[in-house]
């Protein structure tokens, strides 16, 4: 079965209106940043921790921030905090985040 827990905020917009600010004054793209062409995300049809249909092309239009993720991950246990942080700080805005983890159980998941 598939976990999938999805929250509707975020953060990354604050980040992406000073990236949009940074690029419009010098047209120069900051180290790491990869310049390509904009194309529709590959399809995601998931369902939710209660067993809702989830398709991320209902999104469309959108700002959506997935992340795959697991307890057991480094990285994850250490991106968590802050993106917990971010959904808090954004909950009225429009991006989504939407997090992933087809890993583990449902108990495994909530005590993370």
């Amino acid at each position: 079965m598939i976990k999938l827990v999805h929250h509707g905020v975020t953060t990354l917009l604050g980040l992406i209106v000073a990236f949009s600010s940074c690029l419009a004054q010098n047209n120069i793209l900051p180290e790491g940043i990869i310049d390509s062409e904009v194309r529709a995300a590959p399809s995601l049809k998931l369902s939710d921790s209660d067993g809702e249909p989830f398709d991320l092309a209902d999104s469309r239009g959108r700002w959506v921030f997935v992340h795959f993720w697991a307890s057991w991950c480094g990285p994850c246990r250490r991106e968590m905090p802050t993106i917990q942080l971010m959904s808090t700080m954004m909950h009225n805005t429009p991006l989504r985040i939407v997090l992933v983890n087809t890993a583990e159980t449902d108990d495994e998941v909530f005590n993370f």
